[in-house]
């Protein structure tokens, strides 16, 4: 039979007194190192709910094993007997308090906190509507820099990788906010809807176009309006600007009501391409902005043209080398009067064209 050592040094201590001169005058025996308990270091879990393994490897050192564990609080543990038990976190931090009892009685304990990841209360911000136009802050105020960020969509947005950027949106449009901690490893994913409001601006689209035409776009529904892209425009700030796109293109337009809120919606122009020359044959150059120069499309087809505009009467009045739709009206820096004049355009190319074109001046 092995007597654990405490019942050992009784034992001896017993019978020492009846030995006398005993030649036995020192005795030793091998104590048992100190009993430690070690419930694991502090750590997160990345949403409500997850689990995780407590304790150590090992978690429980010195003394005498077998030890025996009492793990609290044991709610949401799947065994609080257990050296590494599982437990499911619910709150923002839950303490756990670790007893360890060896086999002859001592005590350790030792205790760790864990922690649900701060990623679990950022977040993309609250649904809002706003007057169409303006910015919005997105994001919550819970949004550490020390995170990861992406947002999308990517338009209208200042920052696609801070925890709060500013969004202007033209539609109705729900942000994704993508988080990451890089330490632990946890990642989330929120999302916002953000609708803007204010003119309820309609458009026709498409609109058909062979390569070489021009055509007026057309919005209704606001009191003001702006158009963009304003490259090829004419009268960008009306219902009805006047453009002449050489490919497939989309136009915006922002239409604002009485308090300045913008609705907004769009035109696609689809363009057959086509590089026949295309003649206008009025034009009326009144200094309003609309049909001012007299237009012929696909011109820049044919860089090294030479255009020659003759009177009635077979007098030049107008000559350009390369022309790009320039001409206003006026001939020798007179203007000229309301009338039929007669183009000879030759491309640069060998081809010639002939025709007639009118001026009209309208008040």
């Amino acid at each position: 039979m092995v007597f654990p050592y405490k019942q050992l040094i009784i034992l001896l201590s017993t019978l020492l007194p009846f030995c006398g001169k005993a030649s036995i005058t020192s005795y030793s025996y091998n104590k048992a190192p100190q009993l430690v308990a070690s419930a694991g270091n502090s750590n997160k879990v990345c949403h409500p709910g997850d689990s995780i393994v407590l304790g150590n490897a090992p978690t429980a050192q010195g003394g005498v094993s077998p030890y025996t564990y009492y793990w609290t609080p044991s709610a949401n543990m799947n065994d609080n007997r257990l050296a590494n038990p599982k437990a499911a976190i619910f709150n923002s931090s839950v303490k756990f308090r670790l007893l360890v009892i060896d086999n002859v009685g001592d005590s350790a304990t030792d205790s760790v906190t864990i922690y649900i990841d701060s990623i679990f209360y950022a977040s993309a911000g609250g649904r809002q509507s706003l007057c169409g136009g303006k910015s919005v802050k997105l994001g919550g105020n819970l949004n550490l820099k020390s995170f990861q960020y992406q947002w999308l969509p990517v338009d209208s947005m200042s920052c696609t990788n801070c925890p709060n950027p500013t969004a202007t949106p033209l539609f109705e449009t729900t942000y994704t906010m993508i988080i990451t901690d890089q330490v632990f490893g946890c990642s989330d994913t929120s999302e916002v809807t953000i609708t803007p409001y204010g003119a309820t601006v309609t458009t026709v689209s498409p609109v058909y176009l062979t390569q070489g035409q021009n055509t007026n776009l057309q919005a209704s529904g606001a009191d003001t309006y702006q158009w963009f892209p304003t490259g090829a425009m004419f009268n960008s700030n009306t219902p009805t600007p006047e453009v002449e796109p050489t490919q497939t293109y989309t136009y915006y337009v922002a239409g604002y009501d009485g308090n300045g809120c913008a609705g907004f919606d769009s035109v696609v122009v689809l363009v057959k391409s086509d590089s026949d020359l295309v003649f206008y044959n009025t034009f009326t150059p009144n200094g309003d902005g609309i049909n001012d120069t007299w237009y012929i499309g696909n011109i820049f087809m044919y860089p090294n043209n030479d255009l020659y505009v003759y009177n009635r009467y077979g007098k030049l009045v107008y000559f350009s080398h390369q022309y790009q739709n320039q001409w206003d009206g006026k001939g020798m820096d007179a203007i000229l009067p309301a009338a039929t004049y007669y183009y000879v355009l030759n491309t640069g190319t060998g081809r010639t064209y002939h025709g007639a074109v009118t001026i009209l001046r309208v008040e």
